[in-house]
C-alpha cells in the first residue's frame, strides 16, 4: 500500500492540482520568469528559506525583490528534473515535498543544481490554495561515506 491509496477522491484531485501548479511555475521560473511563484505565494502570509540567503525570508514584499533582482531574466534551464513529489494533508493545508535537478544554462558554466523542496501550501478564505512557506535546500551530503552520520 502507498500513502496515496489513503487518499480521499478530493485529496488525489487537490494533489494532482498543486504538483500542476508547482510544475507551472517550474516551467516559467526556468525561464527566467518568477510570475509563477509570484502567483502560487501567499502575498499576505509568507516566509522563505533559500541557500542564497542567511535569514528566513518573512514577507512577500522581500522574495518579490529577490526574484526580481535574481531570477528574472537571468535563470534559464531546459534541463530540469521534479523528482518524487509528494503531498501530505493536514487541516486546511497540503505539504508538497520533491526533489528538484537542474543544470542551468543561463551562468555558473552550466551548473548543476540539486534541491530538496518543501512548499506548505494553506487554503485561504476564497478557497485558494497557496503557498505559506518555502524551503529550497542544496542537497549536499556531509559525508561520501555510509557509515558516517551527522547530525
Amino acid at each position: 500500500m502507498t500513502y496515496q491509496d489513503k487518499y480521499t477522491p478530493e485529496q488525489v484531485t487537490l494533489a494532482q492540482d498543486i504538483i500542476a501548479m508547482e510544475k507551472a511555475a517550474l516551467a516559467k521560473f526556468y525561464q527566467g520568469d518568477s510570475t509563477g511563484y509570484q502567483e502560487l505565494w501567499d502575498h499576505d502570509n509568507f516566509s522563505y528559506f533559500d541557500a542564497n540567503t542567511y535569514e528566513r525570508v518573512d514577507t512577500y514584499e522581500r522574495i518579490h525583490a529577490f526574484l526580481t533582482n535574481f531570477v528574472d531574466n537571468k535563470v534559464k534551464s531546459n534541463n530540469y528534473q521534479m523528482v518524487a513529489p509528494r503531498v501530505q494533508f493536514g487541516q486546511g493545508a497540503a505539504i508538497l515535498t520533491y526533489q528538484l535537478h537542474t543544470v542551468l544554462e543561463s551562468f555558473h558554466n552550466n551548473a548543476e543544481t540539486h534541491y530538496n523542496v518543501i512548499e506548505i501550501y494553506q487554503e485561504n478564505a476564497d478557497g485558494k490554495w497557496t503557498v505559506v512557506h518555502s524551503t529550497w535546500a542544496p542537497i549536499r551530503p556531509f559525508s561520501t561515506d555510509d557509515d558516517e552520520i551527522i547530525i
